[in-house]
């Protein structure tokens, strides 16, 4: 099995979507961990301390709102080469946000990337999700996330998803490669 094409961490989208406690975030400092410390800007939803050890910058938001969000993007467009990582961004009403659909559309010709973590897609606005490079879903049935991933990402991820363990276990999407979809567990090195 062949590996999926690496993570260009200031040009890539990144989506990991699974349930609470599944692993994203490890994940997600995975993803970040070839990343220099100076170059990561992250939107602390739940006040993991373990970003404290990868970011350069740390927001803690007082409240999830959609204006939050859109506040921290058009941080990370004030900076050239960076990652910024969104932790649970269903909590700010994503699909209502402007700036993360244009973020989506041409933040890679600023060097922005962005790796988002999310317990269902479903909510996710459609433009970002055509948008994104690399995706990891974990298992889910619900029909219409489902359908979702079926319809913005891949009718094989769909699947795939639904035979997969509960926890700790993603299926890897990429854009570039969409026929090889390699199944990763968190906590070990992609």
């Amino acid at each position: 099995m062949q590996n999926a094409p690496r993570f260009r961490w200031n040009k890539d989208l990144c989506c990991l979507i699974h349930d609470r406690e599944s692993g994203k975030t490890t994940v997600a400092l995975d993803l970040a961990k070839r990343v220099p410390k100076t170059k990561i800007i992250v939107l602390n939803s739940n006040f993991e301390h373990a970003y404290r050890d990868i970011a350069y910058k740390i927001v803690k938001p007082k409240f999830y709102t959609t204006e939050i969000l859109d506040a921290f993007i058009k941080y990370l467009r004030q900076h050239v080469n960076v990652l910024g990582i969104i932790d649970d961004i269903d909590l700010y009403k994503p699909q209502y946000s402007m700036q993360l659909e244009s973020l989506a559309i041409n933040g890679r010709h600023q060097n922005v990337g962005l790796i988002i973590m999310s317990r269902r897609v479903v909510g996710l606005p459609k433009t970002f999700c055509k948008c994104v490079d690399l995706l990891y879903c974990g298992y889910t049935n619900a029909k219409s996330d489902l359908e979702t991933i079926s319809e913005y990402f891949d009718a094989k991820v769909a699947q795939v998803v639904p035979t997969l363990p509960r926890k700790y276990k993603f299926a890897r999407w990429s854009k570039k490669d969409p026929d090889n979809i390699v199944i990763i567990e968190s906590g070990k090195s992609l």
